[in-house]
């Protein structure tokens, strides 16, 4: 017999949903491989040549030559995310989005995270958890990440404005989660004030 789901019941499946989308990384139990597939699998067209181009022109500069693995993923999500092997992965939906210059800010932040933290113990995600909290504000490794990569990018000749006007761009898309939202923000004043000075 199906019984009606109650407003709770309803409520708590919701916030589920929501707590497992933000914290993907931290889903032990699912696979990589498995991950890929929800997320519709990849495309090997031209997007993939475009983002392959823009991971070549970011480690061109950089002295052992690193392999960085990126893959487009088949869904209209605005995402980028890297794995702990290396690995990263780009939304189709995202890359339509952005110039080529916007892009390689995109992955230049996935990059970042490999070189802040070479031993990644999760995935982690472009548009972050939220908003910077108390003396975590220091530590945030997505800021760390941006850092990071706008030296990629002044290292490959790209301006660092691209990763302002990227993460914009993230965040319009990101316009109905206030939480999501103010995490960006944060990010974005602190890329304003470092590359003003």
């Amino acid at each position: 017999m199906h019984t009606p789901l109650t407003t709770t019941r309803c409520l708590s499946i919701c916030l589920g949903v929501v707590l497992a989308l933000l914290t993907a990384c931290n889903c032990t139990n699912v696979t990589q491989t498995t991950w890929v597939e929800h997320q519709g699998g990849v495309v090997v067209d031209s997007h993939q040549q475009r983002a392959d181009a823009a991971v070549k022109r970011l480690m061109a500069c950089r002295q052992p030559a690193q392999r960085v693995g990126v893959q487009v993923l088949n869904s209209e999500t605005i995402s980028a995310c890297v794995w702990p092997n290396r690995r990263i992965y780009i939304t189709r939906g995202l890359m339509d989005r952005l110039t080529d210059d916007e892009l390689a800010a995109a992955l230049s932040h996935e990059i970042g995270h490999l070189l802040d933290d070479g031993n990644l113990r999760s995935m982690v995600a472009l548009r972050g958890l939220g908003p910077i909290r108390g003396a975590a504000a220091g530590a945030d490794h997505e800021v760390q990440a941006d850092t990071l990569g706008c030296g990629l990018l002044e290292s490959a000749g790209i301006p660092q404005a691209a990763m302002i006007t990227m993460l914009e761009k993230v965040r319009a898309a990101h316009a109905d989660d206030p939480y999501l939202r103010e995490g960006l923000d944060q990010r974005l004043v602190r890329l304003h004030a470092t590359l003003n000075q």
